[in-house]
């Protein structure tokens, strides 16, 4: 079927190195040569079109990537939230030590069960709160942790702030943020369990 185009002038508009489309005059009355000023207007609207098509790709692909680091943030806020409910919560005993084994966080029933505020345990080792029944139990456990990755159900002995000694079962694991190794350690206190067994 005849369009009734008698001459055509037709350039490429090319974004990002593939064509997009095209841009064109025609006349349907005449047949001509186009002029080189005619030639150049098209050539600069092809341009100036492809530019623009450009710029509204890169702000949807922005708004795009905003939109879901947004989103990643929220899903690690909501992580970050649960793990800290969870760990505070959490009627174990657990701390969280740095790579130089000194603690970086403990929850309340730590902190409750050894008589102990969060002052007293930033920055410190697990030594250096006095806690252990025999601090050689600490070489033992660091040497099992080191030998297989992680610490699984290790019996040792601890002392209260008062003085009493109980027992309690260990458990670790590594995790890393930002390159730096840290080590999540969860304590349940056997103590009453050992006295029945007596």
């Amino acid at each position: 079927k005849s369009t009734g185009i008698r001459a055509l002038l037709e350039m490429r508009i090319v974004v990002d190195g593939h064509q997009w489309g095209t841009i064109g005059f025609d006349d349907m009355v005449n047949e001509r040569t186009w002029t080189s000023m005619e030639v150049d207007v098209i050539r600069v609207a092809a341009n100036v079109l492809g530019a623009a098509i450009k710029r509204q790709m890169d702000e949807i692909a922005l708004q795009n990537e905003l939109e879901e680091r947004k989103r990643a943030e929220q899903a690690l806020r909501f992580s970050e939230e649960k793990f800290s409910k969870a760990f505070q919560a959490n009627q174990v005993y657990m701390t969280i030590e740095d790579d130089q084994h000194c603690l970086v966080d403990a929850n309340r029933a730590f902190m409750d069960g050894f008589g102990l505020t969060r002052d007293d345990i930033m920055g410190r080792s697990i030594p250096e709160l006095n806690i252990l029944y025999d601090p050689a139990d600490v070489d033992t456990l660091r040497q099992v942790f080191e030998d297989h990755g992680f610490l699984k159900d290790f019996e040792m002995r601890f002392r209260r702030k008062s003085g009493e000694m109980g027992f309690i079962i260990l458990s670790s694991e590594s995790f890393y943020v930002d390159q730096v190794e840290y080590t999540l350690t969860s304590g349940l206190d056997i103590t009453e369990r050992k006295r029945a067994e007596e």
